[in-house]
């Protein structure tokens, strides 16, 4: 069976990291809907998904040769300027004990450089490290462009599943 992870807890492995105010809002109810925007261009694309306790939508990708990936579609966006505001799609690939060894921290910097959309990030607590792909895109992006940027997501993730461990744990 996989084991799954859920953006609450590879978010706190920071342990810094505050919760949105929106989020913190919808805990509080206890009924996290999710950016409405999101949800719109999800419903209108068909993916299924479900809205966690962040209000962040989850979404389990089929792939080819009966591979899944993980994906997260943020509520939460940041303002780039007073024209511009952006969400993160993030997806996970890869978890070690401890820091990520040099050897693949060096080879997912490398691999940053050859992508058009996103990059490598990581996220540790000092006793593990998980690598995501992270890419940000515009927050009110239609359906079309939030399915190319998942799919983008997902498969550069699962790609660099399959590179360092040949496993489908995410």
């Amino acid at each position: 069976m996989k084991r799954w992870m859920s953006l609450t807890t590879a978010f706190a492995l920071l342990g810094g990291v505050a919760i949105s105010t929106q989020a913190a809002i919808a805990q509080t109810r206890n009924t996290p809907t999710g950016d409405a925007r999101v949800k719109a261009a999800l419903d209108k694309a068909g993916l299924k998904y479900e809205v966690d306790r962040d209000g962040d939508f989850k979404l389990v990708m089929e792939l080819p040769n009966d591979r899944t990936q993980l994906v997260f579609v943020r509520s939460e966006t940041q303002k780039l300027n007073d024209n511009y505001e952006i969400r993160e799609i993030i997806s996970p690939a890869f978890k070690s004990d401890g820091a990520l060894s040099s050897e693949i921290a060096n080879r997912l910097l490398t691999d940053s450089a050859k992508k058009k959309l996103g990059g490598w990030q990581t996220i540790s607590d000092g006793n593990s490290s998980i690598a995501i792909f992270c890419s940000k895109v515009m927050a009110n992006s239609n359906a079309e462009s939030l399915v190319a940027s998942i799919q983008a997501t997902v498969l550069t993730a699962d790609d660099m599943e399959k590179q360092l461990t040949n496993k489908d744990d995410f």
